[in-house]
């Protein structure tokens, strides 16, 4: 989706398996691991894409620099391959159900603007 990015950070130096063995043996790879945090802005709310390395794929490069970013642009990616956690507030991302491997342009959610949210 169309968004600005807001700030880019890097978090920890490990480099453990992100595959289902590693996940369900690791200690904690998601939050462990080298990873590349991008927070992003839709509409004025909050997102964040945090991309997380693992082992033999500690290499993250991203590749656009803009502060807007469009729907579909590169962004970065993995020498290897590895995992991408989205972090979006409770309500405004409408889940498509899809788990698995995902392809670009592949839509796994509908952002729900500010007109679409529930009232609490």
């Amino acid at each position: 989706m169309d968004a600005a990015v807001e700030d880019v950070y890097t978090l920890g130096k490990e480099a453990a398996p992100v595959n289902t063995i590693g996940l369900k043996y690791g200690l904690r790879p998601l939050t462990r691991n080298y990873r590349l945090v991008t927070k992003f802005s839709v509409d004025g709310a909050p997102f964040a894409q945090v991309m997380v390395g693992a082992l033999n794929v500690n290499s993250i490069e991203r590749t656009n620099h803009q502060h807007d970013v469009r729907r579909g642009d590169p962004f970065g990616y993995f020498s290897f391959g590895s995992t991408v956690v989205i972090c979006v507030p409770k309500g405004h991302l409408e889940f498509t159900g899809k788990t698995g491997p995902v392809k670009m342009g592949e839509e796994i959610g509908r952002w729900k603007s500010d007109g679409d949210m529930p009232k609490l």
